[in-house]
């Protein structure tokens, strides 16, 4: 369904695309890429209050840098620079915490 919301969106049909990014996260909830997905295509809808909605509860259930990255990024678009420092703060520890693994 993922695979399916990328196709979508590459032919602007964004609100096609969200639901099947929906479809997707209702099948496996927290799906990184899903979630990326979702969020960005709710940016594009305009409905930038629900998509950062979607990135704060994936940064609360997973752990992956990117999506706390994409959070810091929205937040600063929306001129909250306080909340975009702790996302970064987030994702500074999401990325040591995978690095270390990868090394150890």
């Amino acid at each position: 369904w993922t695979q399916k919301s990328y196709w979508l969106e590459a032919q602007d049909r964004h609100a096609e695309s969200l639901e099947s990014c929906e479809r997707a996260l209702s099948l496996r909830p927290h799906y990184r890429p899903a979630v990326s997905q979702k969020a960005i295509l709710l940016q594009r809808l305009q409905r930038h209050d629900e998509a950062l909605a979607t990135l704060v509860g994936a940064v609360r259930h997973i752990e992956s840098p990117s999506v706390a990255q994409q959070l810091a990024n929205l937040h600063v678009e929306r001129g909250e620079l306080d909340d975009a420092l702790r996302a970064l703060d987030r994702y500074e520890q999401l990325a040591v915490c995978r690095e270390v693994r990868q090394i150890g």
